[in-house]
């Protein structure tokens, strides 16, 4: 059964890590874990710890840039595709950029995602994270077209 607080309690060991691009997050391998174990009850937890203030927005939003890289994508897609976007409205511009960044990582050009990227770049007040939506959604559509032709 899976244990909210377990899932706090890793997220939390690491809210001093200095994260860096392109190296996994410490707590990434107790993650993966819980998911294999728990499924996706553990993606959709990440979205829970943001709203209850439980975790940092950083160490979530590492979660949400590596979620491509779970075993099993394909089991776990549909959950992932639905926290990333939701997650895209989010009050704080750390985690709509960490989501945006998972959503590309991910290149899955799903209809719901792009329609909620385009949605998404009409309510983002930052002009500049504006743009790097319209590249996301440029590069998805580009995976479609190269999907729809290959």
């Amino acid at each position: 059964m899976f244990n909210f607080n377990d899932l706090t309690w890793i997220i939390k060991q690491q809210e001093n890590e200095i994260f860096a691009d392109g190296y996994y997050p410490m707590f990434w391998d107790s993650y993966v874990a819980m998911v294999v174990e728990h499924g996706d009850t553990v993606i959709y937890a990440l979205t829970a710890l943001l709203v209850e203030g439980l975790a940092k927005h950083d160490a979530v939003g590492e979660c949400f840039r590596w979620l491509h890289e779970l075993p099993d994508l394909d089991k776990h897609r549909k959950a992932i595709r639905e926290v990333l976007a939701l997650n895209l409205f989010h009050t704080s511009i750390e985690v709509r950029d960490s989501a945006l960044l998972g959503i590309a990582a991910l290149d899955d050009p799903h209809d719901v995602i792009i329609e909620t990227l385009k949605r998404a770049m009409r309510w983002e007040p930052i002009s500049g994270h504006k743009r790097y939506i319209k590249q996301v959604i440029v590069q998805l559509k580009e995976t479609l077209r190269d999907e729809e032709q290959g």
